[in-house]
């Protein structure tokens, strides 16, 4: 699923070792996805075994970080990966934490306004974990397919795996779960 760029509606595509693409227009043969907007003009994506941040305009990108299996980043500058080596890593390091059930509809998770959202324990049963760029957090219950509109918002469009998020889905007549902090 292309991932769009928040600020100029721009989608980037990758896919497994395939290559990387901008609007259909190929950026880097030699590795596509996982991918997501880094900002405004730069995507993140896998070469190899290595993640790598290329910039879209120039084409001109380097290597950050090891491998990835899951990538979630809104155009802000920072991103959330996994790996099965390394755990989570980018803006957040936990070796139990993870992505993999917030980002199961490839829009990734974390918001325009610079909130990250990962899940505590990968292997467990969450919580999802909401982070503000002022270190501000949110537990909720452990979510599927989660999209973060902005830090207090999120769209019931996810999948709820627990009696209290599905309170939460009927207290908010089932089209977001907001919240103060």
């Amino acid at each position: 699923m292309p991932r769009f760029n928040p600020f100029t509606a721009e989608a980037v595509m990758g896919v497994g070792n395939g290559p990387l693409s901008v609007n259909g227009h190929l950026l880097r043969g030699d590795g596509g996805g996982p991918s997501a907007w880094y900002d405004r003009d730069h995507v993140l994506h896998q070469i190899g075994d290595q993640l790598a941040r290329t910039n879209v305009r120039s084409g001109v990108g380097g290597v950050i970080g090891p491998g990835v299996n899951e990538i979630s980043a809104a155009g802000t500058g920072t991103y959330l990966a996994w790996g099965a080596n390394d755990g989570l890593f980018g803006a957040i390091t936990s070796r139990e934490g993870g992505l993999n059930r917030v980002i199961t509809d490839g829009r990734g998770a974390n918001s325009p306004d610079g909130c990250l959202v990962y899940i505590a324990n990968r292997q467990g049963n969450g919580p999802t974990v909401v982070r503000h760029p002022a270190g501000l957090e949110m537990h909720l219950p452990d979510m599927y397919g989660m999209h973060l509109l902005k830090w207090g918002e999120v769209p019931i469009s996810c999948q709820e795996r627990d009696t209290p998020s599905k309170l939460m889905c009927a207290a908010s007549g089932g089209s977001c779960i907001s919240w103060r902090a």
